[in-house]
């Protein structure tokens, strides 16, 4: 189950920031599946990405294929536009960039192990590059061209290409596994709450069948003979009369 997947292989860390310093460049079996962000802001102003377009009824329809946006720590980070405080990617698949915030605000997403996110990556660090390229991101620069102020980065960080940094897909994990627990919770009902299929008339019904295995005369018993002749003389007596 996806939900079980996830509350095994899931953390929370305070920032976009935080979530940069611990996993770029690590493998992927290092990496948890799920990861919540207390602090962490897209940018969908600098969305960008591959649209997949088909020929249908004479007409070309477009629909979203790969995006990818920069996450920032806060908004006003973000309205800065600072490259340097680019710390990961969120990216999508089938659809245009709309993260879902919880209500404390925090972010949460996939960082490994979901199909779509693993299948894809090399569509999404495409995405990513398209991002970077289309408005001009070079570590060091700011958004208007000006040199950058070196910022306190996580060791090792800093020296990460912004193209390499985390990708996150935005999708929460509460909500895409929210069918799978539903189901995970019928089956636990069904297994251990009703009476029709619940541990003790399963386990009764394996001890009967236990006993009659074990029952050399199938269940039948031996009758004691004074309660035969009984038997038989109710059944004489109407003949003899």
């Amino acid at each position: 189950s996806e939900w079980v997947a996830v509350l095994l292989s899931s953390m929370t860390v305070d920032s976009v920031h935080t979530l940069c310093g611990r996993f770029a460049g690590r493998p992927l079996g290092a990496m948890p599946r799920a990861v919540c962000m207390r602090r962490a802001f897209v940018k969908t102003l600098w969305e960008a990405g591959e649209l997949k377009c088909e020929e249908a009824n004479g007409h070309t329809q477009c629909t979203p294929a790969f995006f990818a946006a920069p996450i920032f720590d806060d908004e006003s980070l973000a309205e800065a536009g600072l490259p340097e405080t680019i710390w990961a990617w969120a990216v999508t698949h089938g659809r245009r960039m709309s993260p879902n915030y919880r209500l404390d605000g925090s972010l949460c997403g996939y960082l490994s192990g979901y199909d779509d996110l693993d299948f894809y990556r090399g569509n999404f660090r495409l995405a990513v590059t398209r991002v970077i390229e289309k408005y001009h991101l070079a570590l060091g620069i700011q958004e208007d061209g000006t040199i950058a102020a070196q910022l306190a980065t996580p060791p090792g960080a800093d020296q990460l290409p912004l193209e390499a940094r985390p990708l996150l897909l935005a999708v929460d994990p509460v909500l895409s596994s929210g069918r799978e627990l539903a189901w995970l919770l019928a089956a636990t009902f069904f297994l251990c709450l009703c009476p029709c299929t619940g541990p003790v008339p399963i386990g009764a019904m394996l001890a009967y069948f236990c006993w009659l295995r074990h029952d050399r005369y199938e269940g039948r018993q031996l009758v004691d003979p004074d309660e035969c002749d009984d038997v038989f003389e109710d059944v004489r007596r109407p003949y003899e009369s």
